[in-house]
């Protein structure tokens, strides 16, 4: 009997394909900041309002996520909020991560009001390189609890960089309770998957169009979708009616990943209705460079059950780049039930899926003795 390994039987010849298991994370750096600061260093000196660290006694705010020290904006007190930076930075040389990808991981805690943003930026000298942002585009931006955070830094694999948390407050009083750092790593770990339990996984709606574009959370329309792929939340085109239409409406979903340099696939799992016998809107899936939008699919009409799909990132090896999911929805109100997206992934390119619905066996052989 075969449980850690595929077994499977073609043509009456018993095949044997080994599955491997998926690697553990390698720790590179560790900080739970409980004996040290870490090596981190604030830009404001001790005593000013800024980065501090220690054991937090604001009453307004958090303990540390685990022991007794962490690094926080303001550990007694408020943080004035008015026009200022706050940066807490680290110095390291990254290690070679030629077969797994690199990431720099965290848990943070945030009172903030809606004015407020941010940032983890990766620096080389001066080039500067933003790989993790908030801003609270969905309304209160306060996060009054512990959430694990990551940051895709594999393109810096073998450099030496300084890793930034920067604050930005604006712009007048009462103050905040600010931003608070704990137990943060840098991993060689599996690429990255988003599931939208607990965040949106960084994934943000262009707004072009006014109430109809995408929105994360718990889907409650139409009425054949029943449940997200996995767990409750998802991304969808507006998760409680159809999506807006009106003339020809783009509705355009996007995150920024650092593709590995040794490539990448995206895969995702979604699910659309259309609009009855609609053959005009479509949904595409594209990337955009910054110079060059490259479509790398186009698909229309239903698809009442939940499908994965997967793209090819590989060309953009090394770089930076937007993935886009779009919907194109055409021509008049009320618009397409919507297009859902759930359970995103970055996976090697080795790895590959053939569910045989094309039907295609032409690279597929058998024999019998």
């Amino acid at each position: 009997m075969c449980r850690k390994n595929l077994c499977v039987i073609l043509g009456g010849v018993f095949i044997l394909i080994a599955v491997a298991a998926p690697a553990a994370d390698t720790v590179y750096f560790q900080w739970d900041f409980e004996a040290t600061n870490g090596g981190f260093q604030s830009s404001r000196l001790p005593g000013q309002d800024g980065w501090e660290w220690g054991v937090p006694t604001d009453p307004d705010g958090p303990p540390a996520y685990s022991g007794i020290k962490l690094w926080g904006t303001n550990l007694s007190s408020e943080l004035p909020d008015y026009q200022a930076t706050y940066e807490l930075r680290v110095n390291v040389t990254l290690p070679q991560s030629p077969s797994t990808g690199l990431f720099l991981k965290w848990w943070d805690w945030f009172g903030v009001d809606g004015e407020d943003t941010r940032e983890v930026q990766v620096e080389i000298g001066d080039d500067t390189t933003t790989i993790w942002a908030t801003a609270g585009q969905f309304g209160d931006p306060t996060q009054p609890y512990w959430q694990y955070q990551q940051a895709d830094i594999s393109q810096w694999a073998g450099s030496n960089v300084d890793i930034v948390f920067v604050l930005y407050v604006c712009c007048q009083p009462p103050g905040i309770e600010g931003w608070y750092i704990d137990d943060v790593s840098i991993v060689g770990a599996e690429y990255s998957v988003w599931h939208f339990e607990f965040d949106d996984g960084g994934f943000t709606a262009d707004q072009y169009s006014s109430g109809g574009d995408w929105e994360w959370g718990d889907p409650t329309y139409p009425s054949e979708l029943t449940a997200a792929h996995s767990g409750f939340k998802v991304w969808g085109t507006k998760l409680d009616g159809p999506a807006l239409e009106g003339g020809g409406q783009i509705h355009d979903l996007r995150r920024e990943i650092g593709v590995h340099p040794g490539g990448a696939v995206l895969r995702w799992w979604d699910w659309n209705k259309d609009e009855s016998l609609n053959l005009v809107d479509y949904r595409s899936v594209n990337v955009d460079d910054g110079i060059v939008w490259t479509e790398l699919m186009n698909e229309m009409g239903n698809q009442l059950v939940w499908k994965r799909h997967q793209i090819d990132l590989s060309p953009w090896a090394g770089q930076r780049v937007d993935v886009v999911f779009r919907l194109y929805a055409c021509c008049t109100d009320p618009g397409p039930d919507g297009w859902y997206i759930d359970d995103v992934q970055l996976a090697p390119p080795s790895i590959f899926d053939d569910g045989f619905e094309s039907g295609d066996l032409t690279t597929w052989s058998s024999s019998v003795p």
